[in-house]
């Protein structure tokens, strides 16, 4: 039986129980003996409810703020741009940020002036792209993966086509345009299948699209593309049977070098048995064509909700790789999740993002280039959480997807994220100046 507030009495003798896409009452309890243990229950220590091992939502554990850390000072006050979650942000031919909240498309300009789009989206997770003067929107629904473009920044879309119909496994997309190996234009639109991570590619500006390839095993990923046409997919090997946290999930990355069309054999780029969770742990990839690093971040830890982050940057396929964490303290073992990544070309700086339950809040750090070393800097919310939860559903709980974009012209940093306030899930914009060498 549904029920509303996780950790209240409901129905008869029951708990109001928190699980990943719902609540639903289960028997109370306060021991194992008070369940049905002969038919695998078990009394949860954070619920005081009769549940089946590894089913529920677990809570992030929690901590004070970081002594030392307030507000990360290099970044103005946040905006609230309304309610909604799961934003996806892009920057527009004139410097401005367009942010995609829920069906809304949000236009910001540099003096922090709010403008919304009139046209009304589609319905679902979203990411957004540009290319010159066009927008490309991908939307996930319930069962395909939809694209739209603009040429008006945003203000009307043409008729969506169909990237996948009924074969996504989960529908969130993925979008990226740049240079195919050839040095032409190409726009790819990723989502999950059965098989894995299903990738297509457009030669014509999104008018028609090339047959899908699986690019890799797993179904929460990212990918990025390098200067010389080389796209790099990481991808988090796993499902849902490890949502809080598997020793039995991996973290593997492939690249194309030919515009997609086919992909090396997956390398692994977690370490064997770091238990990693499917929910808020899809990994991030950037690179730096510069200085010839791919930089990877994931989310590791188990249900004791002892969560970091590692960090992995890779030069040489066959040379050892670097690796570092961001994470707990000795005073506090805490919560990290879903790291976003964002790299400052002109200083070969790589910018990371995460939500912890210091607090809780949503902060940002920074790594030199090669990860020779990185500092947390602070927080970029305003304080008001109003509680954070590691559900899919619900007024507290945490997003999977945030934005970092970097304006390398006007060297600035934007973060876009959404947070509880109230009732209800709102998105955040702040942004930062950055340096100039």
């Amino acid at each position: 039986m549904a029920c509303s507030i996780p950790g209240t009495p409901c129905g008869t003798a029951g708990t109001c129980v928190e699980y990943p896409t719902t609540n639903v009452c289960r028997t109370s309890c306060t021991t194992n003996d008070d369940c049905r243990a002969d038919e695998g229950y078990a009394c949860d220590a954070v619920w005081k409810g009769c549940v089946l091992a590894n089913a529920p939502t677990i809570a992030p554990l929690s901590c004070p703020p970081p002594t030392g850390f307030g507000r990360d000072p290099s970044f103005g006050p946040p905006t609230d741009l309304g309610a909604a979650r799961e934003p996806s942000a892009t920057l527009l031919d004139d410097g401005s940020l367009a942010i995609v909240q829920g069906r809304d498309l949000v236009r910001l300009d540099h003096a922090g002036r709010i403008e919304r789009a009139e046209a009304s989206l589609i319905a679902g997770e979203s990411a957004i792209a540009r290319d010159g003067t066009t927008l490309f929107l991908a939307t996930g629904t319930a069962h395909q993966v939809l694209l739209s473009a603009s040429r008006d920044r945003g203000g009307t879309w043409s008729p969506p086509i169909t990237i996948a119909d009924r074969e996504c496994t989960s529908c969130a997309p993925l979008i990226a345009v740049g240079n195919d190996p050839q040095r032409k234009r190409i726009l790819y639109v990723g989502y999950a299948s059965e098989s894995g991570l299903r990738i297509r590619a457009s030669r014509d500006g999104g008018a028609s699209f090339g047959a899908p390839v699986t690019a890799v095993p797993g179904t929460r990923g990212s990918f990025a593309i390098a200067a010389d046409g080389t796209l790099y997919v990481v991808s988090l090997r796993g499902s849902v049977r490890g949502s809080y946290g598997s020793g039995d999930q991996e973290i593997v990355m492939a690249t194309s070098s030919d515009g997609g069309r086919s992909f090396t054999k997956p390398r692994l780029i977690s370490r064997y048995g770091e238990r990693l969770p499917f929910y808020f742990g899809t990994p991030r990839i950037e690179v730096d064509s510069a200085r010839k690093w791919i930089y990877v971040a994931y989310t590791r830890g188990g249900r004791d909700g002892n969560w970091d982050l590692a960090l992995v940057a890779i030069k040489d396929l066959a040379k050892p790789w670097t690796r570092a964490r961001i994470g707990d303290d000795a005073t506090c073992a805490a919560t990290y999740f879903a790291p976003q990544l964002a790299l400052d070309p002109t200083t070969g700086a790589l910018h990371l993002a995460w939500y912890d339950s210091r607090g809780p809040r949503y902060a940002h750090g920074i790594c030199a280039d090669g990860l020779r070393s990185c500092r947390q800097l602070g927080r970029l919310d305003d304080g008001a959480f109003a509680g954070l939860s590691l559900a899919r559903h619900g007024a507290t709980a945490a997003s999977e997807t945030t934005t970092l974009v970097v304006d390398r012209q006007r060297r600035l940093l934007h973060a876009v994220w959404s947070q509880p306030v109230g009732a209800e899930s709102r998105i955040f914009h702040a942004k930062a100046k950055l340096p100039l060498r």
